[in-house]
């Protein structure tokens, strides 16, 4: 379940808003800024980023004079996604962590080139995802072993 008062629920619903009051369906704004209905659907409850392309699409449709751009600013205030919760905190004092990514290379493995392609070069983003490989260098507790891929 999506927490309604996260900022990008609240982008979400203010995208509802400027789509409604335009008179289109998912799908017609669809048709127009040539992005899937799916995605629409996602970003609208939140469960979904919306890319700073997206939103100027969105914009440039619905009228709004970059307004949806503009509020995108609110992930410059917040270095790690919502959907991360707590698991920054937990790298810090893990001895031991599985990721499985079969579409991308694990944000702890990625290069800063890497890094700044698969994060739309958000570059407050980069410095945070680069930052948390420093636990492969820390001292106590002791740097945690990373196994990659499916469970065997």
């Amino acid at each position: 379940m999506v927490d309604l008062y996260t900022p990008q629920a609240i982008w979400g619903r203010e995208l509802k808003h400027y789509r409604r009051a335009a008179g289109l369906t998912q799908s017609q704004l669809a048709e127009r800024i040539h992005f899937s209905e799916s995605l629409i659907s996602g970003v609208e409850t939140g469960q979904l980023p919306a890319s700073p392309e997206f939103a100027d699409a969105c914009d440039k449709v619905l009228n709004t004079g970059g307004t949806l751009r503009r509020l995108l600013d609110w992930r410059k205030g917040q270095v790690f996604p919502s959907w991360f919760g707590k698991w920054a905190d937990k790298e810090q004092v893990a001895t031991a962590l599985r990721a499985y990514e079969p579409i991308l290379i694990p944000g702890l493995l990625q290069t800063p080139e890497y890094a700044r392609e698969v994060l739309y070069r958000d570059e407050t983003a980069v410095q945070a995802r680069l930052a948390r490989q420093e636990i492969f260098s820390r001292e106590s507790p002791a740097p945690p072993l990373l196994r990659s891929g499916p469970r065997r």
